[in-house]
């Protein structure tokens, strides 16, 4: 019986010390699948990194990337290649010295409006290189963010305007209009305006600015993302097209905002029949497969030459009126008067 027993214990030492020894085995394994799993993973994160390292550098567009400071901390090869600028010499510095003096500050405010209303900005802008050269380029600005949400970094592309063949109707239709609607922008809007200045001079008619904004966009961008806020962005600007008359001018300047030109008036109560079918057809639903999306709209007018004769005043009074119009209470319409 002794010798049985002191057998069972052995047994049972043995069982439990191979046991134990399994039980570390497969600790092991699991751990090194995990760092199998962990090594992938970065291994993948590199490719990438390496693959978006080489696309940066090589592209034939020059690219910035700044923090949110608007800090320099990165460009490629063909920014240096159009503006003449190394990396040593702005690394750290706000892209500021590559404004060329044609741009207002409204200007600017508009486009930094746009980012912050929906990430992005894309237009035709001047800028100069550092032998003094103004160039126009196509610059579109795009926001980064992390995972969380915050914004991290900004990133600006640009192409060189002067150096393409402006008899290519594809890039002349890129350089006058806007990449997301396809209406005309801010650069076409400018000229067209000083046309319909000296057309209304001739007929002795008057003529009327609206710059519209869109209400409850930001939220829409905020909840469902930039991708439906760009498809229901371009189902508005369809709807506007098609509210205004076929004699009018309709652009977008940047982000949810638009100017139309209503031309030729006789009759400046046509100017409010306007402006509020636009706000009556922005009420009415934006369906799209992932949700019902509702706008409002408002606007602020300007009249030639009741407020002025000048176009860049026209356009900046009726900016100032559309805030007005969001001061009381949003889905309004006002005239811009000097008070």
């Amino acid at each position: 019986m002794g010798f049985m027993f002191k057998q069972e214990v052995d047994l049972h030492w043995k069982f439990k010390q191979f046991y134990l020894h399994l039980k570390k085995a497969v600790l092991s394994f699991s751990h090194c699948l995990t760092d199998c799993q962990s090594l992938n993973q970065l291994v993948h994160n590199h490719n990438s990194l390496l693959n978006g390292a080489i696309i940066f550098q090589n592209s034939a567009d020059g690219m910035l990337i700044t923090d949110t400071n608007h800090k320099i901390v990165s460009i490629n090869h063909s920014f240096t290649h159009i503006t003449g600028y190394s990396e040593k010499e702005i690394l750290g510095k706000t892209p500021n010295f590559l404004q060329s003096g044609r741009h207002n500050e409204n200007f600017y405010r508009d486009l930094w409006g746009s980012i912050n209303k929906t990430g992005q900005w894309q237009g035709q802008i001047w800028n100069k290189r550092k032998n003094g050269e103004i160039y126009p380029e196509l610059l579109t600005i795009n926001t980064i963010k992390d995972e969380s949400g915050k914004i991290t970094y900004h990133m600006g592309v640009f192409s060189d305007l002067s150096t393409v063949d402006i008899n290519n109707p594809h890039l002349k239709h890129l350089a006058f209009h806007d990449y997301l609607t396809g209406l005309p922008n801010r650069l076409q809007l400018s000229e067209r305006l000083k046309q319909e200045i000296t057309c209304a001079n001739n007929t002795h008619l008057s003529m009327a600015v609206l710059f519209i904004d869109f209400d409850g966009f930001k939220a829409v961008n905020d909840e469902y993302g930039h991708d439906l806020g760009d498809l229901v962005l371009s189902m508005a600007a369809n709807r506007l097209n098609h509210t205004k008359r076929n004699s009018d001018f309709l652009a977008r300047v940047g982000g949810d905002e638009f100017v139309l030109i209503i031309n030729a008036l006789s009759d400046e109560a046509v100017i409010s029949q306007i402006a509020e079918n636009i706000i009556d057809s922005m009420k009415l639903p934006f369906h799209t497969d992932q949700c019902d999306v509702t706008l409002g709209a408002s606007i602020g007018i300007s009249v030639y030459p009741n407020n002025s004769l000048d176009s860049d005043d026209l356009i900046k009074q009726a900016d100032s009126a559309m805030y007005q119009s969001k001061s009381n209470g949003r889905n309004h319409y006002t005239f811009y008067n000097a008070h």
